[in-house]
């Protein structure tokens, strides 16, 4: 579960999160529960980045009033979305929270009779070239890590990130033993380690796609969450070290040197209590 790093404190890829239908770990047995946050990853084509990034400004501002009820119909009470340009790839990620399962979120979509579901409906096709509602393309996920720190830390702002790695081919086995492992040190010894680091929720994903696997994760900190995951990055405790050389041999890609770390945008922000959290001028700036 590493860190990431992100410019000018803007936030990490483009992942969903949703309450909605998993598969736990360890575990092929499908289970639904209620507002359980989700994420996944789309990659996007190369040539639909800038399109990508009016959509979902377009969708902040113009469009904001229809789209506040799109969302509330559709389930949802907590939407993010993110850029991230990692290697030279393009992926969209989003982090959503509902009130229903993963499938019936995406494919109401197709039943909404607004503008704005049409409008949606169109723009994912452009960017990803597939209809992500189609029940084929639903997103097929494993949860592997859910944990929220039961007590407060002391800081009053929180910042939140989600990010995707692909691993290396026939690595997804491992993945899931690394994280059985690491469950296990957590729950164990590591708890008040990562209440020290001001860690206070960790989501994590395995993601099936086509093209390969991918870890998908989210990460909630108390206070900035570049010192908290620089904090970590720097820990030569044995479970971060662990942490570290797992994902290089399961990725093939060192995230610890920051030369490696993808550059993402803030995209989209909206929830259910306090409406569009950040503006047109914040959205122009991170164009």
């Amino acid at each position: 579960m590493p860190p990431f790093q992100a410019e000018n404190r803007i936030f990490f890829q483009h992942v969903i999160f949703v309450s909605g239908r998993y598969r736990q770990w360890g575990s092929d047995k499908l289970e639904v529960k209620k507002d359980v946050d989700y994420c996944f990853v789309v990659p996007i084509k190369p040539d639909k980045v800038l399109e990508l990034k009016d959509f979902w400004r377009e969708a902040g501002t113009k469009k904001a009033g229809t789209m506040d009820v799109y969302l509330r119909n559709v389930g949802q009470s907590r939407v993010m979305a993110f850029l991230e340009t990692m290697e030279g790839e393009h992926y969209l990620t989003q982090y959503i929270r509902g009130s229903e399962e993963l499938r019936t979120i995406l494919m109401k979509n197709r039943g909404i009779d607004l503008p704005v579901a049409d409008f949606i409906f169109r723009e994912f096709q452009r960017f990803a070239g597939y209809d992500i509602t189609a029940p084929e393309n639903i997103p097929d996920l494993e949860l592997l890590f859910d944990w929220t720190a039961d007590r407060k830390t002391g800081e009053a702002m929180t910042e939140s990130r989600a990010y995707a790695v692909m691993l290396l081919p026939e690595k997804a086995e491992e993945a899931k033993r690394f994280y059985a492992r690491f469950r296990e040190e957590w729950r164990m010894r590591q708890l008040e380690q990562y209440i020290e680091n001001r860690v206070i929720k960790v989501l994590s994903f395995l993601q099936h796609r086509p093209e390969g696997d991918y870890i998908v994760e989210y990460v909630e900190t108390a206070g900035n969450i570049d010192e908290v995951a620089g904090k970590i990055m720097r820990s030569e405790e044995p479970v971060f070290k662990n942490m570290k050389e797992t994902f290089a041999r399961l990725t093939g890609i060192d995230l610890a040197d920051p030369r490696n770390m993808p550059r993402v945008e803030l995209l989209f922000d909206w929830s259910a209590d306090h409406g569009f959290r950040i503006g047109e001028a914040a959205m122009a700036r991170s164009a």
